[in-house]
């Protein structure tokens, strides 16, 4: 049964207060001056001529945010945005306003998502500067302050109208609003209420289960996740989605009109128990491998094991996906192969050869038996693996099917003259060795 979380306030406040004893190089204040104007003050720990973030994925910020000094300007130098001085004399405090708005960010986290009932989820990682340039293993200083009412939730503790906070690396996702957390024994989460049933649904029961599943067949996760799902139906800008994982955190927000009816076309329901398969998959695979087309097609094979185990309703839509998965990447191998696709940023390519590759090596360890598929690939990974390709590689040859690993590399590096010789090879009998035309 569900419950809704109950917490001390006051000893969580001291709790997250006690975090901050840490002297990062810079501090930084969030704090709303209205509902629709935010402010970041930023103190250094040094004089600098220039403060640089540390995630460049736009020029958003220069375009967007305003210093509240003009003598100040946001500018973008060599595809990095950083505040300086008009007269290039050094400082050490800054503020800047900005809107609160969902922004689509090309290959990071949005900076903020709306909730239909005023709340609002910001990645603490749009924030992150550093003086001059940002050195290795770089930490921050948090403070977010609201109004005496304003309830926040951040690192799976609960205040009121302050919270502190140490963070590094890619940041988290912080939640001020009304909406009251939701405990269930798989998952903290916190639901946008205006999302439409077929979303809301799932997430309530399918996603612990995938946490279950999980679990049972890769390993058990040290602290219960949490799950953010928002939902802003007036959107200037289109329409859309936009989800992914943190440590410890899945998180989706769906934009502009039209969600209700797209969410009642039959196979949408399997689109969303998917996506979140896709995305506890990750919370589960640990150490990320750099290599794209392993971790997100890891994490595709693990979402198509999981629904075909669970949700047996799914199968046609599994056969499609695959089926659609295979066509797209067999015709993207004849253009580039896997390793140009991630230098370039061909996304959908990753994913698409991700699965392929990963489904195959999983049907192939179950078809010999005694081996729990890509999830016993993923396990000796977790405990041997260096963090690269050649490492997950070597998970799949000491699975003890032989040939399988000199085949996904295969798949993985070499070009096709035509979609159809791509094809075969995805099928190519293990004993053919990795080139398809010796078959």
């Amino acid at each position: 049964m569900r419950r809704v979380i109950r917490v001390l306030l006051g000893a969580l406040a001291v709790a997250v207060l006690a975090a901050a004893a840490p002297s990062p190089d810079v501090r930084i204040v969030l704090r709303p001056l209205s509902v629709r104007l935010w402010e970041a003050r930023y103190a250094l720990s040094r004089p600098a001529t220039r403060m640089v973030f540390a995630r460049n994925p736009d020029d958003s910020r220069a375009r967007l945010w305003r210093a509240t000094d003009p003598a100040f300007e946001i500018v973008v130098v060599d595809h990095e945005e950083l505040i300086r001085r008009r007269d290039g004399r050094p400082f050490a405090a800054v503020a800047v306003s900005l809107t609160p708005d969902y922004v689509y960010l090309p290959k990071d986290y949005a900076p903020f998502s709306p909730f239909s009932d005023g709340g609002l989820l910001f990645h603490s990682g749009r924030f992150f500067a550093c003086p001059d340039r940002c050195g290795s293993d770089p930490e921050w200083s948090m403070r977010f302050t609201g109004s005496a009412r304003t309830e926040i939730f951040v690192h799976g503790q609960a205040t009121k109208r302050e919270a502190r906070w140490i963070d590094r690396d890619d940041g988290t996702n912080v939640y001020i609003g009304p909406t009251r957390p939701i405990e269930t024994p798989h998952v903290l989460a916190i639901v946008d209420a205006g999302l439409p049933e077929p979303v809301r649904a799932p997430l309530s029961s399918i996603f612990p289960r995938f946490m279950d599943y999980f679990s049972e067949h890769v390993a058990p996760l040290d602290a219960k996740p949490m799950l953010f799902a928002s939902y802003e139906p007036v959107y200037p800008h289109g329409h859309g989605s936009q989800g992914g994982t943190l440590p410890g955190q899945v998180f989706i927000h769906y934009y502009g009109p039209g969600w209700p009816e797209r969410m009642a076309k039959p196979d949408f329901a399997w689109q969303v128990a998917f996506f979140f398969a896709h995305e506890a998959g990750h919370l589960h695979q640990g150490k990320l491998i750099e290599t794209s087309w392993v971790n997100e097609g890891g994490a595709d094979a693990f979402a198509y094991r999981a629904l075909a185990a669970l949700i047996p309703d799914a199968r046609h839509y599994l056969d499609a996906r695959l089926a659609g998965a295979r066509k797209g990447c067999a015709e993207a191998l004849t253009r580039t192969t896997l390793a140009d696709a991630m230098k370039a940023g061909e996304i959908d390519m990753l994913y698409q050869c991700g699965l392929v590759i990963n489904e195959r090596v999983d049907r192939s360890l179950r078809a010999g038996g005694g081996s729990d598929g890509v999830f016993s690939v993923w396990k000796y990974y977790r405990a041997n693996g260096r963090g690269d390709e050649d490492s997950y590689l070597a998970a799949i040859a000491q699975s003890g099917e032989p040939g399988l690993a000199d085949w996904a590399r295969h798949i993985a590096h070499d070009r096709f003259a035509t979609a159809e010789e791509a094809t075969a090879a995805f099928d190519q009998p293990l004993s053919c060795g990795s080139i398809a035309a010796s078959c």
